[in-house]
């Protein structure tokens, strides 16, 4: 199992794949041929099926003799407090096709049966201490910056503390904001572990 860095493929990046990120793909598709495990399994963002890196991963794997499927699933619909859609390349040596296809189905019966319950919403996970508002520094100046606490946290970002940053004192409320900026509670590093999933 592997996952390989996702700044050349993800949607917020420049899509510009660099061999030393891009090509640890590349390097994962390599070991899995050089190891030949019965099972491998590899996570990313779901543009990477759009790259080079992971045309290059399907061929060397298939050289390799083994079957593969991609499944995309969302881990608001496996127990966490954030939308975050990811891609798993779930591959099989020596053409079980029938494995294959059994995996993809108990996959995607799993991501059905937790969508037909309530997902996990970021006051579930918080508790008490994060109100009725939460602060997310949105990618854009359209979509809202204060988000209802009954509701799932977007996909946290790393990038230069964006999770944890704190709305400027020149903020100006928009449209959708569920409550005023000054009631948000701005998530600590705690915090955005907890959403992650993480203890």
């Amino acid at each position: 199992a592997g996952s390989s860095p996702c700044q050349d493929f993800s949607a917020c990046g420049k899509g510009t794949e660099r061999d030393g990120v891009a090509g640890l793909t590349r390097s994962f598709a390599e070991i899995v041929a050089q190891l030949r495990p019965s099972l491998f399994l590899l996570e990313n963002v779901p543009n990477i099926i759009h790259s080079a890196a992971y045309e290059w991963l399907c061929e060397h794997v298939a050289a390799a003799g083994y079957d593969y499927t991609v499944v995309t699933l969302n881990a608001k619909y496996a127990g966490t407090s954030q939308c975050r859609r990811r891609s798993f390349v779930c591959g099989v040596l020596g053409g079980a096709r029938v494995k294959l296809t059994q995996l993809q189905n108990v996959l995607r019966a799993r991501q059905a049966e937790a969508k037909a319950g309530a997902p996990v919403t970021v006051r579930a996970t918080l508790g008490d201490r994060c109100g009725d508002a939460v602060y997310f520094a949105a990618r854009n100046k359209f979509h809202p910056c204060v988000l209802s606490t009954d509701r799932v946290y977007p996909t946290l970002r790393s990038h230069r503390g964006k999770c944890v940053e704190r709305p400027p004192r020149a903020y100006r409320p928009r449209y959708e904001d569920a409550a005023p900026v000054g009631v948000a509670h701005v998530l600590e590093p705690e915090d955005a572990a907890l959403i992650a999933s993480f203890p």
